[in-house]
């Protein structure tokens, strides 16, 4: 299995698991399980979904959001902390019509060139074919007028 499809979240399977529920024999005491258990099992989780990887800034969003959620930020923290990825988002932006540009440039010279590489391959092809029933016209002809000795 690649690791794209491995990261996320994935089901285990263990060999010596043992249901909580189970009959213990011999001297040994049942044990009260407790649902809640230990307080980091208590956090929240965030969902992951499907198998997408993390982008490289999420681990300062994900820092950034708890630092929010303990305070109200300011407008002027919040504006600090959007603004750069804004900016990079904007160059990305720019970056990417400037290229979409510059293929379609390509793309369309390359169409351009095969319009007339179809064209010549037209062309020769139906030279080929008179090429083609001239060679059989001779051979039908040379068969005949019997100068061909192979004949029979």
């Amino acid at each position: 299995m690649s690791k794209r499809r491995r990261e996320g979240p994935m089901l285990v399977v263990n060999k010596r698991f043992c249901d909580q529920t189970m009959a213990i024999s011999g001297l040994k005491r049942p044990r009260d399980y407790d649902d809640t258990g230990f307080k980091r099992s208590r956090l929240e989780t965030p969902e992951l979904s499907g198998n997408k990887r993390s982008a490289d800034f999420d681990q300062e969003v994900e820092h950034m959001h708890k630092r929010m959620r303990a305070t109200v930020p300011t407008a002027e923290e919040t504006m600090a902390f959007i603004l750069p990825y804004l900016l990079k988002m904007r160059r990305m932006f720019t970056k990417a019509q400037h290229d979409a540009e510059s293929r379609t440039k390509h793309c369309d010279i390359l169409e351009k060139h095969l319009t007339t590489m179809q064209s010549a391959y037209h062309k020769l092809m139906e030279r080929n074919n008179v090429l083609k029933r001239e060679l059989e016209m001779s051979k039908y002809r040379l068969i005949l007028q019997d100068k061909n000795p192979n004949y029979c």
